[in-house]
């Protein structure tokens, strides 16, 4: 028996050739471990119901001293009264676990995470994901009381309405979610892991489509002027195609952005979050956004905050998608819409994908069709000045605007 102290501990190494674990004892069951690693756990040894009992106390020094002989004292006092401390430690950790609920989750995750991770508008689809798809169902839930079972009812709720994109969206967001529940040992394991496998429709689509003259005539014609959707879903429908940004970036252009001609997209709402992007607007371009002030492309739901000014935020994805994926009616049933416009399948970001391909034809480089587009390109030629491609980016989207306004009047590629 020895009596512990720091410096002791500090200097409590393995011997030459050591390969079992060796106890130290200071008294009453209370002990220090070393590993042949030289990991050193301190221990309470007692016996409960006729079998002999072991409780690690915590690991030095990350548990001090002083902490473990508290832990001790709180051991050996309820070994006094008749309690097994391991059952009740145990007991304990579960009785906290179940004060974890989803709602505990998604709070901690959006506000210690994902605020420091997301721009705005990615936060804000996400809240919207988890208050129509996700807490409605689990709100109380114990995070710990989640199975694979339960994971996979979740995701199919949006499946079985007919509704594949949503359901990727609740998939990738509540895979997030408990891989921070993992990391911060709040759960096991990961309920929403190799989902695919369970559920094919979930795993990625590497899509091709792009929409021939015929398509973009159709569709134009369909958005404008009594389509279904409001003003800014037709608006952003034709920007993202004449710009060939990202729909998501597309759809948070706020006029502080606009100077001129060029719409600089800030750094934190660029996909890669690494720079700000420069976008030449065809006058074309800029005759559908307007003179708007504020977000162009507005929702309509507005957050009021008592003895706070209305606030005001960009249009969702989901909205635009549930437009064009969707068949409709209007209230006087004179008019009816058919998924997609009556097209085969397109989503928003075949638009970009379109968009990117005439620039090609109009006879843009790889690079600067790269440029554009806001490519992430690896290596040094992926460092470019800010600037150094306005004249390019200026002459092609105005090529492909040009080119735009053939396709409306049905001028065959090549034709003046």
């Amino acid at each position: 028996m020895k009596k512990f102290s720091d410096s002791w501990l500090k200097g409590l190494k393995p011997e030459p050739g050591q390969t079992v674990k060796k106890d130290f004892r200071e008294g009453k069951g209370f002990g220090v471990r070393l590993m042949p690693s030289g990991a050193k756990t301190f221990f309470f040894m007692y016996h409960f119901d006729g079998k002999r009992r072991f409780m690690n106390l915590g690991t030095y020094p990350t548990t001090s001293l002083k902490q473990a002989n508290e832990n001790y004292r709180e051991a050996a006092s309820l070994l006094e009264q008749g309690k097994d401390p391991i059952t009740v430690r145990e007991q304990e950790k579960a009785d906290r676990m179940a004060e974890k609920t989803v709602a505990w989750l998604t709070k901690q995750y959006m506000e210690n995470y994902a605020k420091g991770k997301k721009v705005e508008r990615s936060l804000y689809d996400d809240q919207r994901t988890l208050d129509t798809d996700v807490l409605p169902y689990w709100k109380k839930r114990s995070i710990n009381s989640i199975r694979r079972q339960d994971a996979v009812d979740l995701v199919n709720t949006a499946i079985k309405r007919g509704a594949p994109g949503q359901a990727r969206n609740i998939f990738k967001l509540m895979r997030a979610i408990w891989n921070y529940a993992v990391e911060s040992h709040y759960v096991e394991f990961n309920p929403f892991d190799k989902m695919t496998k369970v559920l094919p429709s979930l795993a990625p689509v590497q899509r091709k489509r792009v929409l021939d003259d015929k398509e973009i005539r159709h569709i134009w014609k369909k958005i404008t002027p009594a389509g279904f959707g409001s003003d800014e879903i037709r608006r952003v429908i034709k920007i993202i195609l004449l710009t060939c940004q990202r729909p998501g970036e597309v759809i948070s252009m706020h006029s502080d952005d606009i100077d001129g001609d060029w719409w600089t997209i800030p750094r934190e709402r660029t996909k890669y979050k690494e720079e700000p992007h420069r976008v030449y607007l065809s006058p074309l371009a800029k005759k559908i956004i307007g003179e708007k002030k504020g977000w162009i492309f507005e929702s309509p739901k507005v957050e009021e905050e008592e003895g706070k000014p209305p606030k005001t935020r960009p249009m969702t994805e989901n909205a635009i998608s549930r437009v064009i994926n969707r068949e409709m009616e209007s209230a006087d049933k004179k008019f009816q819409k058919e998924k997609y416009y009556g097209l085969s399948e397109w989503t928003p970001h075949d638009l970009r994908r379109t968009g990117a391909t005439n620039l090609a034809m109009l006879g843009a480089s790889n690079e600067i069709i790269d440029a554009i587009l806001s490519h992430k390109v690896s290596g040094v030629v992926g460092v470019y000045n800010l600037y150094k491609y306005d004249q390019q980016k200026k002459e092609f989207l105005t090529k492909w605007a040009e080119r735009m306004l053939d396709i409306l009047k049905k001028k065959p590629f090549g034709e003046g």
